[in-house]
């Protein structure tokens, strides 16, 4: 029997859910230089994803799975077929920052448990509030 094609299944589970659009996702690199001549450090330029999702506000059982101090900050459930990451310190990684409606939330949970036929759950939350 041939593998299950998980990003077909995803996109179908995706459209099964609702209406999916076209979010951007910024992904900052890890890296970046430091110019001796200015004594100015300059960070990665972050690279810029596309991809579609549905997305939703977060519901009071997601938000339960949050540390109880950001249970008040405005936060969304995102379903993608393209991982999402969270900051890693070990990995000098941040946050992806997703552009929903206009704003910006930064990914802070990725459930791994939660992909389910090629689709992730994230919980991201509001930037800038």
């Amino acid at each position: 029997m041939p593998a299950p094609n998980y990003n077909l299944l995803g996109r179908t589970v995706l459209s099964a859910l609702g209406k999916t659009l076209a979010i951007t996702v910024a992904r900052a690199q890890p890296g970046g230089a430091y110019d001796q001549a200015t004594g100015v450090w300059s960070g990665p330029t972050p690279a810029t994803l596309t991809m579609d999702a549905f997305v939703e506000h977060a519901s009071p059982e997601d938000l339960m799975q949050l540390p109880e101090e950001e249970r008040t900050k405005e936060t969304i459930a995102v379903f993608t077929t393209t991982p999402l990451q969270t900051s890693d310190v070990a990995q000098q990684l941040t946050a992806d920052v997703v552009t929903w409606r206009g704003r910006q939330w930064q990914v802070c949970q990725v459930s791994n448990n939660s992909l389910f036929l090629g689709v992730s759950r994230v919980l991201a939350q509001r930037v800038g509030v």
